[in-house]
């Protein structure tokens, strides 16, 4: 039986080779909040792609039509529409600075691995294509404003907000380039 450390440097070998996107299956992967899920990750999908792409759709105000706000008010959803679409196309120096801060946090060991300099947590980087919750987590509950659910219902759909960290110490099965991997977590 291989070890764990064995997998995890054979991951780590698949990961730092792949240069152009290729898909990933991560199976139970358990999140800090307890939920265990499964995954499909895009790997060498492009951020600055993504970013261009929700900036072409939210320029198109008519986009907004796409939208199920429930029982937001239409005045409040054209707000929120209206702040997001000014943050993506002419972000402030806060929101610059907070950008750089987060790409300064990781040290990129190849295109699809990252290190956190902080904590030293090791993550697989990647575009989201599809999550399928096994078991809930357990989420702190958060009363938003309406303003607020309508921003998160929106950012749903943009692609920049699928790009997603996935920590190699919570990993437990990965399935790359069609070999599997049995991680064994802690």
């Amino acid at each position: 039986m291989t070890t764990n450390l064995e997998n995890l440097g054979k991951l780590l070998a698949v990961l730092s080779t792949i240069k152009t996107p290729s898909f990933v299956r991560i199976l139970n992967y358990t999140n800090d909040q307890g939920e265990i899920s499964n995954h499909t990750i895009n790997l060498g999908a492009s951020y600055g792609n993504a970013k261009q792409k929700d900036a072409e759709f939210m320029s198109e105000n008519s986009n907004i039509a796409a939208f199920n706000f429930g029982s937001i008010s239409p005045t409040i959803s054209r707000l929120a529409w209206a702040e997001m679409q000014k943050a993506l196309l002419n972000p402030s120096q806060e929101t610059i600075n907070r950008s750089e801060a987060q790409t300064d946090a990781f040290i990129t060991v190849c295109p699809n691995v990252r290190v956190h300099k902080e904590t030293g947590r090791v993550f697989i980087y990647g575009f989201q294509v599809s999550k399928e919750i096994l078991l809930k987590g357990v989420y702190n509950v958060v009363n938003s404003s309406d303003k607020t659910i309508a921003k998160n219902i929106i950012r749903k759909e943009l692609k920049a907000t699928k790009f997603k960290n996935l920590a190699f110490d919570k990993l437990n099965s990965v399935k790359v380039k069609g070999e599997e991997l049995e991680i064994t977590v802690g």
